[in-house]
């Protein structure tokens, strides 16, 4: 089940040189490479033995985005036309920056809904889960956006949706079907919902 694997996804990452940390999913990895999974519900990275735990007596300062050497393939300031190089690298097993966050996988299709979250876009992903019990569902959009919903984020979880809040999308390759977050995840999908 897809709410099993992620549960809220928050960032405020703007770009490579910031020194804020990331928060992204439902695992803590102690490198990118290898990732355990916890009971919390953030997903904290490690990197060149920087640390973003509030809990770490680490130095904010002192954190540092991956170290290039840790990766097979490292792409700085990726393009449009850099999803699909990274994913090809990463479905041949080689481990890639940007990395490969989420994925159609062998359980369902991936769908994915982009921008403000609606009723309207809650019904469709009710019929999505009738329609097709095992379709993994991931959700990208404000905070402001789940206040709409009766039980905000829960309306989601009801339906095993995985959800993004305030990171916004800033590469898109509708033609190979991967988008890229601000925070650098890389999503492949099967089908993109977008609303304005």
């Amino acid at each position: 089940m897809i709410s099993s694997l992620f549960a809220v996804a928050r960032s405020s990452l703007s770009s490579r040189s910031s020194s804020l940390p990331i928060a992204i999913g439902f695992a803590t990895a102690t490198t990118l490479s290898i990732t355990n999974y916890t009971n919390i519900n953030t997903y904290t990275c490690q990197c060149d033995n920087g640390s973003q735990n509030q809990n770490d007596d680490v130095d904010n300062d002192m954190w540092k985005f991956p170290n290039r050497s840790d990766f097979d393939m490292y792409i700085d300031n990726p393009t449009r036309s850099d999803l699909i190089k990274l994913y090809k690298a990463h479905q041949n097993g080689q481990n890639v920056w940007p990395w490969i966050w989420t994925q159609p996988n062998t359980n369902g299709p991936h769908h994915v809904f982009v921008g403000p979250i609606s009723i309207e876009n809650l019904k469709q992903i009710k019929k999505l889960k009738d329609t097709i019990p095992n379709c993994n569902l991931l959700v990208i959009t404000t905070e402001e956006s789940l206040q709409s919903l009766p039980e905000g984020e829960e309306s989601l979880y009801q339906y095993e949706c995985g959800l993004v809040i305030d990171t916004p999308v800033t590469l898109l390759d509708s033609e190979n079907k991967i988008l890229m977050l601000e925070d650098e995840r890389v999503i492949n999908y099967t089908k993109l919902y977008r609303s304005e």
